[in-house]
């Protein structure tokens, strides 16, 4: 079985640790210590999988020196060619839209933010704690989402439970991080909060209308490719494309959401 994992398992995290997961199993009968050992390897490459006993300690997001343009170029070059990248791209963008399952909906941010060259993490599914999605998008800067995507369009308000939620989820970050670089964003279909509810930091929310700008800027940055070998996108064009697609960090900081609106 580590040989299978060793030599067949090098690229794909998720597979890899379907494999460690079997490979636990099959050491549970000789070591119980090493075999929940093998299977929290296990669950940090692959978090849909069994939890491990004495579950997982959380794993901050930390920038990594590597520019958001080489992952960028990694991430397409992932694709064998246009046709496959724009699947994938396509995948993602229909999962991440009101009335869509919370799992799929919060799987497709992150995907999303692995795309266009984040560190992505869904830490509440990993970690069981903190927020819905959180993306590191440059040193010490970060973006939380807090994801409500079941919510009926003809919902009025943000509930007392959902300021609640947010709020938690605020403290969680500040607790973890220890920094105050960070855009909370609540996507939800309204920015009514009820009278019963206050949010404790200040928090934006994503509406219908700004998801769908989101999802037309990423579909078009990504078609932008169709003419060019995808391996020979060069870091100058790239960037050109970024800020024309109002992906750049401070375009994303400022086009997609909006402030609340506190009910008296």
């Amino acid at each position: 079985m580590q040989k299978i994992i060793d030599s067949y398992c090098t690229k794909d995290q998720t597979e890899k640790g379907w494999y460690l997961q079997i490979l636990a199993r099959f050491k549970y009968k000789i070591s119980k210590v090493d075999s929940n050992h093998t299977q929290k390897s296990a669950f940090k490459n692959n978090s849909q999988l069994l939890k491990p006993k004495g579950g997982i300690n959380y794993k901050k997001l930390s920038y990594i020196s590597e520019n958001r343009i080489k992952r960028i170029q990694a991430w397409i070059s992932s694709h064998d060619n246009y046709e496959e990248l724009i699947m994938a791209v396509n995948g993602i963008l229909e999962n991440l839209s009101f009335g869509q399952p919370y799992e799929k909906f919060e799987k497709a941010l992150q995907d999303l933010g692995d795309a266009i060259g984040f560190l992505s993490q869904r830490p509440d599914r990993e970690f069981k704690k903190g927020a819905d999605n959180l993306w590191c998008v440059s040193t010490d800067e970060y973006f939380m989402f807090e994801c409500k995507s079941e919510v009926e369009d003809s919902r009025r308000e943000i509930t007392k439970t959902e300021t609640g939620q947010m709020n938690n989820h605020c403290a969680w970050f500040e607790q973890e991080y220890k920094t105050d670089k960070v855009k909370r964003i609540l996507i939800i279909p309204t920015k009514n909060v009820s009278t019963q509810g206050n949010f404790t930091h200040e928090v934006e929310i994503m509406r219908k209308g700004k998801l769908k700008s989101l999802r037309d800027c990423v579909r078009s940055f990504f078609k932008e490719f169709k003419d060019y070998l995808l391996t020979e996108v060069s870091d100058s064009k790239m960037q050109e494309l970024l800020f024309f697609h109002k992906l750049d960090v401070e375009s994303l900081k400022k086009e997609y959401s909006e402030k609340p609106y506190q009910k008296n």
